[in-house]
């Protein structure tokens, strides 16, 4: 302790305390005492500017200092903590011309090899104590590494900015080299994650800095002028907070995305597989079960309806990209067959409209459609039914379909009501071009009808009634269509 004439000068922070007032100011400041407490390992570093090798504060042994009542004749070489503190300012004296960010890597450096020193020399009475100084190490290794990082990192950012700024001859190389987007109308181009987030900074990063001008340049700015802007906005705290910030985000949005694309494939096999939608709500509690990240948001059945649509579109979609790709042997569009028939589910009438084509060598036959008959039940309304799904769901023309439709198929009643000779009408074409054919499967049908009335078979006669009298006591009543539809207008719903 150097002694003043009222006041002394703490040994740990270097405060000129009252000689009085010394030992409060030891307990309370730093939990030492004037006689045989040494200050912790963290205080030496802080009295020298380092706050990096906090995390060894465990308390050194007992030693001496020459200042200290009653130790004035004890010479500073045989003291190892006044040793080492000597040797930890005449080092950080000799770097004082060095760079700010090399100056305080090698102080750190220089600070811990002298504490190592002083360690080695001392007397280790203290079980403790001893243990916690065998890991000094691992912590002097990970303080500084925790120290020198930030240098590292701002000093490779900046040189690899420098580098890249020194290679743009133009200001528009600038703006494809950092790719940053550019506004000729405005006469200015901006760094992107700056213009999009420095307005959500906090105040310690932009301070003195207007956030509405942070990464906007001006383009008739001389080069010469824009390289220094480029370099300080990059190395600048601004750039690099909003830089993080942008990743942050566009990793919770791949993170979403992913959640997402998890959830459609489950709506999407309950569709396909034609399963209750109350299965995708146990599909979705199996996938959170066994790890798989589903979110909080869209679990329930309602999800599965409202993304049918969705599938519906994409599925349209992707078949009027088949009709409209050409064909590798022929490099012509596909050519195909049209095929309908008339289908009742749930007291609707309605036509189950079809194509068969070739894809890559074999025939594939896809469902277009299958709209209710509502412009009526004649040939006329028949055959605008079919039309209508070429022409507003496929987006077909009149010449495509001339091109590329090539046959139909029917059931018999379609050519009672003359259907294919009023389709060839309205598409411009011939009943011979197309050549209509009475479907194979109905006219088994038929041959299966003359069956039945053989007297020799007398059970597949009565077959068909039973399963007609089973049936009846599940199926709905008639009319059932047109009760909704009136229920519908009283906002009534069907029990």
């Amino acid at each position: 302790m150097v002694s003043h004439s009222k006041k002394a000068t703490c040994r740990i922070c270097h405060k000129e305390v009252r000689k009085d007032y010394m030992e409060t100011h030891l307990k309370k400041k730093h939990g030492a005492t004037l006689t045989k407490e040494a200050p912790p390992i963290s205080s030496i570093f802080k009295r020298s500017g380092s706050n990096t090798v906090d995390a060894a504060g465990e308390p050194l042994p007992t030693s001496t200092d020459q200042n200290e009542p009653g130790n004035e004749d004890l010479d500073p070489a045989s003291n190892p903590l006044k040793r080492a503190r000597v040797s930890m300012e005449d080092q950080s004296t000799s770097l004082s011309d060095e760079a700010p960010a090399s100056r305080t890597g090698l102080a750190t450096v220089v600070q811990v090899l002298s504490i190592l020193t002083m360690l080695t020399n001392m007397r280790l009475e203290n079980t403790e104590l001893r243990t916690s100084i065998n890991d000094l190490p691992n912590l002097v290794a990970k303080a500084v590494a925790t120290q020198l990082e930030p240098a590292a990192k701002t000093s490779a950012s900046l040189l690899s900015v420098k580098h890249s700024v020194r290679h743009c001859n133009t200001v528009e190389a600038i703006i494809e080299t950092f790719h940053m987007t550019s506004y000729p109308a405005d006469e200015v181009f901006v760094c992107k994650v700056c213009f999009k987030h420095s307005s959500l900074s906090p105040k310690q990063v932009c301070s003195g800095v207007n956030r509405k001008s942070v990464g906007i340049f001006s383009s008739n700015s001389l080069l010469k002028n824009v390289k220094p802007r480029i370099i300080t906005h990059y190395t600048s705290a601004v750039h690099e907070w909003c830089s993080e910030y942008e990743n942050k985000q566009q990793l919770a949005i791949t993170q979403q995305r992913a959640i997402g694309l998890t959830l459609g494939r489950l709506a999407l096999e309950t569709i396909v597989e034609a399963h209750s939608y109350c299965s995708y709500e146990r599909a979705v509690l199996r996938q959170h079960l066994i790890g798989t990240r589903v979110g909080n948001l869209n679990h329930g059945r309602d999800f599965v309806r409202k993304l049918l649509p969705c599938f519906y579109n994409v599925v349209v979609r992707r078949v009027i990209a088949w009709f409209r790709a050409l064909d590798p042997a022929t490099l012509r569009v596909t050519l195909f067959a049209l095929n309908a028939d008339k289908v009742t589910e749930f007291r609707r009438t309605g036509q189950v409209v079809g194509a068969i084509g070739f894809d890559r060598g074999e025939l594939k036959a896809i469902l277009l459609g299958d709209p209710p008959v509502t412009e009526g039940h004649d040939g006329e309304g028949v055959a605008t039914n079919i039309f209508k799904v070429l022409q507003d769901v496929y987006c077909f023309t009149v010449f495509q379909l001339r091109a590329q439709l090539t046959r139909f198929a029917f059931d018999g009643q379609y050519f009672g009501l003359d259907v294919p000779s009023i389709l060839c009408r309205k598409i411009g074409t011939s009943v011979s071009w197309t050549m209509p054919g009475w479907d194979g499967g109905h006219r088994t049908e038929l041959v299966l009808g003359d069956v039945r009335k053989d007297e020799v078979l007398t059970w597949y006669k009565e077959l068909p009634e039973i399963l007609s009298q089973i049936q009846s006591k599940f199926a709905y009543g008639k009319k059932l269509r047109e009760a909704s539809r009136s229920l519908s207008e009283v906002k009534t719903e069907v029990v």
